[in-house]
């Protein structure tokens, strides 16, 4: 597993609102590219009734899924990351 030498050699995605299973498809274009880190929006079930960006960081519970998608889904990113040595970053709302 390739590991960052230094904190220079880290470089973050944002993949802020990105579909879960939209970002695990990009795997391998992100390590390629060189991203060594990647953030994701909450991923708390939230309000579903907000149809803008900021409806993810309204959360209703600590569940996880919502609409980026299932506990599966980021289970499958987590796991395709790891297998490029790449780290998700869970952004999290605590209300």
């Amino acid at each position: 597993m390739h590991q960052p030498a230094s904190m220079r050699d880290l470089v973050l995605l944002q993949a802020f609102n990105e579909p879960f299973a939209k970002i695990t498809k990009q795997i391998d274009e992100y390590y390629s590219s060189g991203i060594t880190l990647i953030q994701v929006s909450p991923v708390q079930k939230h309000c579903a009734h907000i149809s803008a960006w900021h409806r993810v960081y309204q959360p209703v519970s600590y569940a996880i899924g919502n609409s980026l998608g299932t506990m599966l889904d980021l289970e499958e990113l987590i796991v395709a990351a790891r297998k490029r040595s790449i780290g998700i970053v869970v952004d999290v709302v605590l209300h």
